[in-house]
């Protein structure tokens, strides 16, 4: 039980003390990360901002899940938490005084959807839970919501 107190409290951090994006661990398999189901994740968004998921496989596959659409079942945005070329120590924040993202290391902005950041395809399935496609990086950013019958 305490180990599951400590895991809770590390990965929710950041809401629980009210300090921008959650951070959240890739848990990848077969390069699909499944981070939830889309009712849960539209309104931790619209509540808390774009959520931050954290690439401990030792890569720089940080991502940004972004929310735009007006119903749960569109305008989803995986966005990579970095520009293609920076380093592993610029990546860019949610800013919600400008409704964009900011890049910590040279304050370049990026519009809500990501646009000019490396983006990544998602799926979601008759349940609602949406995949991540993490080897399908894409160089445009569009809402690549695709729905399955899986």
């Amino acid at each position: 039980m305490g180990l599951l107190s400590i895991l809770f409290l590390v990965t929710q951090a950041d809401r629980l003390t009210g300090q921008g994006s959650t951070n959240l661990d890739l848990e990848v398999a077969d390069g699909l990360f499944h981070p939830g189901n889309i009712e849960r994740l539209s309104a931790d968004i619209e509540a808390n901002g774009p959520l931050f998921f954290s690439d401990l496989s030792g890569g720089d596959r940080d991502i940004l899940l972004q929310h735009l659409g007006p119903s749960p079942k569109e305008g989803w945005f995986a966005i990579g938490a970095r520009a293609d070329d920076a380093t592993r120590d610029c990546f860019v924040e949610w800013t919600p005084s400008s409704d964009a993202f900011v890049d910590n290391c040279d304050a370049t902005h990026y519009p809500a959807d990501g646009a000019g950041l490396p983006s990544y395809l998602l799926q979601i399935d008759a349940a609602g839970d949406l995949a991540i496609d993490l080897d399908a990086e894409q160089s445009n950013v569009t809402p690549t919501t695709t729905l399955t019958d899986d």
